[in-house]
């Protein structure tokens, strides 16, 4: 009798102790699984929906993220090529200046000019060489006629296709000089560099390609280069010393792709006896009539070379 007492009261302890915790709290009815489970919930920020709020928040916030540096990107892109290009501040350019022998007379628009007469003389910013009127090889000018002329050059390129039809550009509309208008490929030319050098960089730097694997023929058309001269209404004189450049493609020009630069509006291929037609009979499509005559000369001598 006094043994099934004691075991009673060991099982009544037993079980009152299973009813509390380690530090005497009443745990919540339903036993210690759901108690631990109450706990996680109510301790856990982190619900099956509050996850699924939180990773909804990130994704938002990841692709505003996104968003805002696209259009950042595009903003200083369109930036670059509206504003940058078509205005690019010229007069930092700097370009190859020549001066020409003491005792020479300045020559006639149009002459050939043997390098015998041509003397490097240094470089100088596009804008001062223009205002000054020094001569310049590419597109080139010329000091004080009094004086030794000093004057930069470039060259004009005839690219031409394997059915005989010449690239044209059309410049924007918002450049200075000769905005809107239809030319050849020109570029300036660098204090030391060679005219095929140059010409290799300007096809590179205005059509986006050198053209090295379809070149056909890559080589001057004129012994010497000719030699422009413009007077302009605002004071700027051109004296330049233009090479007359041919690049003879392989390929017909539905199979050239080029990227032209900001400055280029729009671009087309020409048969060359039809650009010539169209410079005699719409020549305000072109820039003026000194630079029409610069293109006829050496569209004619494209045709001698080529035999057409």
């Amino acid at each position: 009798m006094h043994d099934a007492l004691q075991l009673t009261r060991r099982t009544s302890r037993s079980n009152h102790c299973a009813q509390t915790t380690c530090h005497g709290h009443h745990r919540p009815p339903g036993g210690p699984d759901r108690a631990s489970s109450a706990l996680r919930h109510e301790g856990s920020p982190s619900t099956p929906k509050l996850a699924m709020r939180a990773q909804s928040r990130k994704r938002t916030d990841v692709l505003w993220l996104i968003a805002a540096l696209s259009s950042a990107l595009f903003a200083c892109v369109f930036w670059h090529l509206d504003v940058i290009e078509p205005t690019k501040p010229a007069h930092k350019e700097e370009i190859g200046v020549y001066q020409l022998a003491n005792g020479v007379n300045e020559p006639n628009h149009l002459s050939l000019i043997p390098s015998r007469y041509l003397f490097p003389n240094g470089s100088m910013p596009i804008h001062q060489a223009h205002t000054l009127g020094l001569p310049h090889r590419g597109k080139f000018c010329v000091h004080d006629c009094e004086r030794a002329l000093t004057m930069a050059s470039g060259v004009w390129i005839h690219l031409v296709d394997k059915d005989g039809k010449i690239l044209v550009l059309k410049r924007t509309s918002a450049l200075k000089t000769c905005p809107g208008k239809w030319g050849c490929v020109g570029e300036h030319q660098k204090e030391g560099e060679d005219p095929k050098t140059l010409v290799d960089r300007a096809l590179l730097e205005e059509l986006g390609t050198n053209f090295r694997d379809k070149v056909k023929r890559h080589t001057n058309i004129t012994s010497n280069p000719v030699w422009y001269f413009r007077q302009y209404n605002d004071g700027r004189r051109d004296r330049q010393l233009t090479w007359m450049w041919l690049v003879q493609l392989k390929d017909a020009a539905s199979r050239v792709t080029i990227y032209p630069d900001a400055e280029v509006d729009e671009y087309k291929w020409v048969p060359i006896k039809e650009l010539i037609r169209w410079i005699e009979t719409t020549d305000s499509d072109f820039c003026h009539e000194t630079v029409t005559s610069l293109m006829k000369f050496g569209l004619n001598r494209l045709l001698e070379v080529l035999q057409m």
